[in-house]
């Protein structure tokens, strides 16, 4: 009963995640005075590189609660 919902809510995250990363680096490189074509590069390698990040973690985190398995001291009795 847990799995589904803990499931929903690292995809959720990512997904909001995935959504604010451009926002983000957008601003992080304005506030740094970089511009024009440095700019675009910049801004390209940082939302890639950090959209895979999020992305590989949503996919590792969802396999790892795939594979729990509960340990139930019912079946022990």
């Amino acid at each position: 009963m847990i799995k589904p919902i803990l499931k929903l809510m690292i995809n959720l995250f990512a997904g909001f995640s995935l959504f604010a990363v451009p926002l983000i680096v957008s601003n992080s490189l304005s506030d740094r005075g970089i511009f024009g074509e440095a700019f675009v590069v910049e801004f390209l390698g940082a939302t890639l590189i950090s959209s895979f990040a999020i992305l590989f973690l949503a996919v590792s985190l969802n396999r790892f609660i795939d594979e729990i398995q509960p340990s139930s001291s019912a079946s022990k009795n």
